[in-house]
């Protein structure tokens, strides 16, 4: 068997939409636009628009850490379509596409990642996921997230 494998790279034309499964389970929907290259003289670049769905943590961190214009790269592992009519009768088609991986493109711009405090296993103090870097010693979690960082003087 050959596992469907397609990555996607756009822009986010709309904030990510958090909801839930029937089941309870976090689901999020975003707007992905994806330009596509020119392919006549007049070099005229489409856009073409996919519904980009994840479950699980992936659907928690996306809703909770992107937002629309956000340039974003999505590897999916299976591509479907939904297939519709409006109320009018006007048939309605979109390409689905189920994600197992989304995060930022730095192809024209930067980005600070950021992990929040998690409680050790069976401890009553919190603890970093990891060891602070040499970037985090000098500013301070908000300071780099507004952009702000300091020199050492």
């Amino acid at each position: 068997m050959n596992p469907i494998s397609a990555t996607f790279t756009g822009r986010l034309g709309a904030d990510p939409y958090l909801g839930e499964t029937k089941a309870g389970k976090p689901l999020v929907a975003l707007r992905l636009a994806v330009d596509v290259p020119p392919r006549t003289s007049q070099g005229e670049t489409r856009t073409r628009w996919y519904k980009v769905m994840a479950f699980g943590t992936l659907a928690t961190y996306t809703a909770q850490s992107l937002h629309k214009g956000d340039r974003v790269v999505v590897r999916a592992d299976d591509i479907t379509t939904d297939i519709w009519s409006t109320d009018d009768g006007t048939p309605r088609a979109a390409t689905v596409v189920w994600a197992h991986d989304i995060g930022l493109s730095l192809v024209f711009d930067t980005a600070v990642s950021g992990y929040a405090t998690r409680k050790a296993a069976g401890a009553n103090s919190d603890v970093p996921p990891q060891a602070p870097t040499p970037a985090a010693e000098q500013a301070t979690t908000s300071e780099v997230l507004a952009g702000v960082l300091r020199e050492n003087t």
